[in-house]
């Protein structure tokens, strides 16, 4: 059996995982630079319904990270790119356009 981490695409489906924060579009294009700088990912946006989700994958968590201290650093991250929360999830979205 093969596992594969991260993020998963072809020409029918698309799927992710992430740790983070849903926000508008409106926040996603004033805090493109910010985000991008921050070296967030942003996923998730498929069509005008649907939320769009920044944060960081799984594997992004270091070795000798709790998930704890993984959220938290999640959390600054996101402050530092100009988006307040005071906690994050985990969101996992698959689809399929077939």
């Amino acid at each position: 059996m093969k596992i594969r981490m991260g993020f998963v695409s072809n020409s029918s489906s698309c799927s992710f995982c992430i740790c983070g924060t849903p926000i508008s579009e409106e926040e996603a294009n004033k805090l493109e630079k910010p985000i991008t700088d921050a070296k967030l990912k942003m996923e998730g946006r498929w069509d005008d319904y649907s939320d769009i989700w920044v944060g960081l994958p799984p594997e992004a968590q270091d070795m000798n990270e709790t998930r704890a201290q993984f959220e938290n650093r999640i959390i600054i991250q996101l402050k530092e790119a100009g988006i307040e929360v005071e906690s994050v999830v985990y969101q996992t979205d698959g689809w399929y356009a077939g």
